[in-house]
């Protein structure tokens, strides 16, 4: 089984393109800010996961559309901090 995961950063979409064209993949996972990523590379995760920190609303709302995405939701290693804070 191959796997794809997209995480946080800024890409090329072009480059990003061409290559992904030249791979065949089984899951595509979306990390975080990656969703993002998928959205302009007109991607669909099977496995989206993280904090959701980092991604635009309008993208985590988008995706919230597809019945068929599994959703991994983790605690925020920043809100544990600031609830640390004396």
């Amino acid at each position: 089984m191959h796997t794809i995961i997209i995480t946080g950063g800024s890409i090329e979409i072009d480059e990003t393109t061409s290559y992904l064209d030249t791979l065949a993949w089984d899951v595509l996972i979306a990390a975080d800010h990656g969703m993002d990523a998928c959205r302009k590379l007109h991607l669909k995760p099977n496995v989206i996961m993280g904090d959701f920190d980092s991604v635009s609303i309008e993208t985590l709302e988008y995706y919230k559309t597809f019945d068929d995405i599994s959703w991994r939701k983790f605690p925020s290693k920043k809100m544990k901090r600031i609830r640390n804070l004396p």
